[in-house]
Order: C-alpha cells, then structure tokens, then sequence
C-alpha cells in the first residue's frame, strides 16, 4: 500500500527522506490540498477514503468493509492509492453508496420543500411534517448571462434572505414548521479531520519528531507539541485503542 509509513523515515538523519519531501508527495498523503473549493462532498469522501486508508494500514477491523456497496470499498483503487491521487472528474462520479440515487431534493433550488400545516400519519409517524424551504420569486431577465446572474445574487444576498426571512415568518403564522437550523459547517468539520490525520501519520506512521511533524506539515500546523496530541486524541480516538 502506498501509504506513509517508518520507510519515509531517514533514521540517520531523523528526517524524512528526501524522497518524500515534495509537495506533490506530501499534498496528496498529508496534507490534502487540491480538494475541489466549497465541494463538501469532495472533503467529506477524502476524509472518508483516507480514515479507513490508514485503519487498513494499521490493521485494524473495519466493519464496513463486509459491504462492497459502500464506498470507498468498491473502488479498484483502494486503498493502495490516494485519494488525491485521481482526477476530480473521476472523484465526483463516486457515490457514498454505489449506484445511489444521488438527487438531493433539499439542495436543489427549483423544487420545493414544503411540509405540511395539518398533522398527518403516515403510521411510522404522526404530526406535521416539516419544512425545509419556501417558495421565494425572483424576476429574472432571460437576457443576462450566468456571470451577471451570479454578481446579482451576490450583490442582493442580504436583501434575499430578509425576503426569505418575511417569507418563513408568513409560513409560521399559517401553521408550519420549519427543521431547527444547525451549525455545523461540513467544510471546516472535514478540514479540521484531515488535518489532523495529517498530522497522525507524520508522527505514528512515519514516525517524526513533533518539531519535524510541524515543519513537514507546514504553516497551518498545530503551535506546540502538546496541541498535537491533544488534537490527534480528539479527533482520532479509534487509532488510540
């Protein structure tokens, strides 16, 4: 398996070898950059593809792996090869589960999401079924193209969501309910999980110095040698069995 490991170490040196000092080397396995800007999707599978990726280096049972459905199992590629390491062509035609219906009716901007204002039961459940959108006009000229469509949506955000706001507001008063809003920020969860995996296979696989681990990794490293173990057992406690 192409993965980083003690043969990256120069033990005479401490260092790792020279070898695997390119950015390429170190983007691809490390850390993770040429993941497709604002594609959460494309975090969320990297981090998916590299975790189990490096649960596979170190042995250890992965129950998913009994169902070859689910990705990244049934790719050819896995896990010898990183996940940077193809094309983002060929990335966005992988699925969580191979051959899924991949239509996301709460993303899709032209098809509504309106629960309902009377309880229903559907036998596995009975009240009002919630709200995820709500119909918002917008007059659009026909002549303008994607770039100016764009720059006005940009320019009228703030305006937009007050419309939306007044629109929910209306949809309340006459009886529905709305899903509680989160703040969960996938691109900033999956981020701060590559990084540190990043940092873990510097120091467990590899096996660097903490002050190596910071210089290899580069600026956006965790400070001190301490943020780096604390961080590591947060966000990977499973490679602390």
């Amino acid at each position: 398996m192409n993965h980083p490991c003690k043969d990256w170490y120069d033990t005479k040196k401490r260092e790792l070898k020279k070898d695997k000092q390119t950015d390429s080397i170190l983007d691809k396995n490390i850390r993770f950059r040429g993941l497709s800007n604002g594609d959460e999707r494309d975090f969320e599978m990297c981090f998916r593809w590299e975790y189990d990726r490096t649960r596979k280096f170190l042995g250890k049972k992965i129950e998913d792996e009994s169902i070859p459905e689910l990705f990244p199992y049934y790719v050819k590629s896995f896990p010898d090869k990183p996940y940077l390491s193809h094309s983002l062509k060929v990335r966005q035609s992988w699925r969580l589960v191979k051959e899924e219906n991949t239509f996301n009716y709460e993303e899709d901007l032209l098809h509504p999401f309106l629960g309902t204002n009377e309880e229903v039961d559907l036998g596995f459940m009975k009240g009002k079924l919630p709200s995820y959108k709500v119909p918002l006009t917008m007059y659009i000229n026909p002549s303008w193209n994607k770039t100016k469509f764009r720059t006005l949506v940009r320019e009228q955000t703030d305006n937009i969501y007050k419309a939306l706001e007044s629109e929910k507001r209306y949809y309340e008063r006459k009886g529905y309910e709305f899903a509680p809003s989160h703040d969960f920020q996938p691109i900033r969860h999956w981020t701060r999980m590559l990084k540190a995996l990043g940092h873990y296979r510097l120091f467990k696989c590899v096996g660097l110095d903490e002050d190596r681990v910071r210089h290899w990794y580069g600026d956006d490293c965790y400070m001190d040698d301490m943020t780096i173990k604390r961080e590591l057992r947060k966000s990977l406690p499973n490679f602390f069995d």
